[in-house]
């Protein structure tokens, strides 16, 4: 079953519970998003290959295969666009939502679901994919952001990162061998939201050192103990 509303910026709701999934999409409808609601995974995924939508919100049950392949399916049928995915479930252990970051999510709702809350986090990570500017780059070019395109090229080769993966970079990139505290990279990457805290910080930081390091990238972000984080670039030979 699917229904939609046409305005600015679309979400695809994938909940099989018809009235959380109404409710969200109301709360969407007042702040002028459009919603589209799918009740299924296979609907879900013809969905975004068929018209990608701005953002993915997600029901899950917590970790385990079919949660793993719920997240593969999507991202699989969004790579050619990325397309943010935030979790929302009833799940609300700290590990539980590691366990949804670290599998790929930008971000992650508890439910029974605060709508002004939900929504408030839905602007924030697409307030994050918005911004839009001139090319960031480190020091010696192996590094680049270029932000029109909102992509990450590692030495001439595109580097796909997540969201909040994203976010986070292009934070610490234009701040580039200033630290940046917690708070202001939780401020920068998913705005004004009490529910993310410093942990969400640290697994997706922890997340884009894992895919710099992959794309061999010489670049570091480092831990200002007690504080927070800064990029440190590769030093030159002498």
């Amino acid at each position: 079953m699917t229904d939609s509303i046409e305005t600015t910026v679309r979400v695809l709701i994938v909940d099989a519970d018809g009235v959380a999934a109404g409710a969200l999409r109301a709360a969407l409808a007042s702040a002028r998003y459009a919603a589209d609601v799918v009740d299924d995974l296979d609907d879900a995924v013809s969905a975004v290959r068929d018209r990608p939508p701005g953002l993915i919100v997600v029901d899950w049950s917590g970790p385990g295969p079919s949660a793993f392949e719920t997240l593969l399916r999507l991202r699989e049928a969004r790579a050619r666009a990325p397309i943010p995915i935030v979790i929302a479930s009833a799940l609300c252990a700290e590990a539980d939502i590691v366990a949804g970051l670290e599998l790929g999510a930008d971000d992650y709702l508890v439910k029974p679901l605060s709508l002004r809350e939900a929504v408030a986090r839905v602007s924030a990570v697409l307030r994050g994919r918005r911004r839009a500017g001139p090319a960031t780059e480190s020091g010696d070019g192996e590094l680049v952001l270029e932000r029109a395109a909102r992509r990450v090229v590692v030495r001439g080769s595109p580097l796909p990162l997540r969201g909040a993966e994203y976010r986070l970079l292009e934070v610490l990139l234009t701040r580039s061998g200033r630290t940046s505290s917690r708070r202001e990279l939780r401020v920068q990457a998913w705005g004004e939201s009490r529910a993310v805290d410093d942990r969400t910080v640290d697994v997706n930081v922890q997340r884009l050192r894992r895919s710099l390091a992959a794309a061999g990238c010489a670049t570091e972000i480092e831990t200002v103990r007690g504080f927070g984080y800064r990029l440190v670039e590769p030093k030159r030979p002498n």
